[in-house]
């Protein structure tokens, strides 16, 4: 117990990093909470563009084109030379030139859709290439209508309601139970937070057991190398497990909705498994140094790699696929995983059991670190 008591006296004097960590924590959480607030997301609205038209046609086609670009921009109707055009782009005084040439018409009813109008943009316009996708689909249409044997006056009435017609879509408001995008956030950044927390916290209790000094008392005293072992192994337990509570204990506190639920009960899970992944990472990283100032080195190089790679800070689906593949040799990668499962939708049987291979992968993971933790030991006491 005297074991037990100085590696928590140890503790208290390393608590200020501790708790550094848990601020930085908080302070995310509050900031994306706040960011959340429960209103529901605003519906789409398209931007208009300034749009320069020039019509040398001046048919019933070409002012169904003007029509339709009218309805959705703000148009102005002229005749500009290139140069002119040219200067309006570069002072942003028009964001789009077209111009429908002469026999604009003719062509539609020949069956041409290619080259039919001309058009002037800044280049790799987003803008620009959005008013290019209008354009091509509103033309579509009237080639439509006029290969169908519409006239010329039928199809430019036909299109213009055709394109004015708006697919009616429902927001479905997600269950704050199951689908709070906070609380998911809650639990990806708790990756880097328990691995600086546990690190920075028990790192610095085993470094300090093993220095010089102490560890010949230790070996002067009574108590046996094997039972100093398991009081420390009791302690990293203990105190790793405070600091996933404490964690637990935030999350109820910031979101007391979203915590008494099934889904809420497999992050727990899936947290705590990599718990022990962590908890061994830890142990092998105070068995590459003595220095206090490198174990935090190692802890940030650690934290941020397995953050970055696995997907916390960066989703999965927006990662190259090269990286991809490198990233599921990190245990972080296989808990995102297990979270994106659980918070996708109600798992099914097959999905069930893919999120037991993900928490038996991160339980391979920590057994493998742990087992390399004891090889360095190993040699260390060689040497």
């Amino acid at each position: 117990m005297h074991i037990l008591k100085t590696f928590f006296i140890t503790i208290k004097y390393h608590i200020a990093g501790i708790f550094i960590y848990l601020g930085i924590f908080i302070a995310l959480l509050v900031f994306f909470t706040q960011n959340d607030n429960g209103q529901p997301p605003k519906a789409f609205t398209a931007t208009q563009l300034d749009i320069l038209i020039q019509d040398e046609d001046h048919t019933v086609l070409s002012q169904s084109l003007y029509d339709f670009l009218e309805s959705r921009h703000r148009v102005e109707k002229g005749a500009s030379s290139r140069e002119d055009v040219i200067d309006k782009l570069y002072w942003h005084t028009i964001d789009y030139s077209l111009r429908i040439p002469k026999g604009f018409q003719a062509d539609l009813l020949s069956g041409r859709n290619k080259d039919l109008v001309e058009n002037t943009k800044l280049p790799e316009s987003a803008t620009g290439y959005w008013a290019d996708a209008q354009i091509e689909q509103y033309l579509t249409l009237l080639n439509s209508y006029l290969a169908g044997g519409y006239s010329p006056e039928d199809a430019a009435r036909l299109s213009l309601e055709t394109s004015e017609k708006e697919a009616r879509i429902n927001m479905a408001s997600a269950s704050a139970a199951e689908n709070n995008s906070t609380i998911v956030s809650f639990y990806h950044y708790l990756v880097y937070i328990l691995i600086s927390l546990v690190t920075t916290g028990l790192g610095q209790v085993l470094i300090t057991f093993r220095q010089r000094e102490l560890d010949i008392r230790f070996r002067c005293s009574p108590c046996p190398a094997s039972r100093r072992s398991l009081f420390l192994a009791l302690g990293g337990l203990l105190f790793s497990v405070a600091c996933w509570l404490l964690c637990m204990m935030l999350g109820v506190v910031l979101f007391p909705k979203s915590v008494f639920t099934i889904t809420n009960l497999l992050y727990m899970i899936n947290s705590l498994v990599f718990l022990l992944f962590v908890m061994s990472l830890t142990l092998l990283i105070s068995f590459l140094t003595e220095n206090f100032n490198i174990l935090q080195a190692l802890t940030n190089i650690s934290g941020l790699t397995l953050s970055f790679l696995g997907g916390v800070f960066v989703p999965q689906e927006f990662m190259n696929e090269t990286i991809l593949r490198f990233s599921r040799l990190l245990p972080s990668y296989w808990y995102i995983k297990a979270m994106d499962l659980i918070s996708s939708s109600a798992l099914t049987s097959h999905q069930y059991q893919e999120y037991l291979s993900c928490l038996g992968i991160q339980v391979l993971f920590a057994a493998a670190v742990l087992a390399g933790a004891m090889v360095v030991s190993k040699y260390q006491k060689i040497q």
